[in-house]
């Protein structure tokens, strides 16, 4: 849950993302790029993955339509090595 909170909290400080709290984040539900995520937000939050986690997300990869903060934070844990990696 921390990695959930943390990757969240840093996708909405101080961005135009569509929403006013963590609380009305759907964490597995709506993609990250449906709420707002534009190729400025992207970057900075793709270097601060890389920079907190070691995580070399490709930018692509974090405006898919797929990509939820569930299974972000679930990528981070897994990098981080804090969760097992699922098969």
């Amino acid at each position: 849950m921390a990695i959930l909170d943390s990757t969240t909290s840093k996708s909405s400080a101080g961005t135009s993302l569509q929403v006013n709290s963590v609380e009305d984040f759907d964490f597995d539900g709506k993609s990250i790029a449906a709420y707002g995520l534009d190729n400025m937000i992207g970057a900075e939050l793709r270097n601060w993955l890389f920079k907190e986690s070691g995580l070399d997300m490709g930018f692509q990869t974090l405006l898919a339509p797929t990509l939820t903060f569930e299974a972000l934070s679930t990528t981070v844990g897994e990098t981080l090595g804090v969760l097992k990696a699922q098969i």
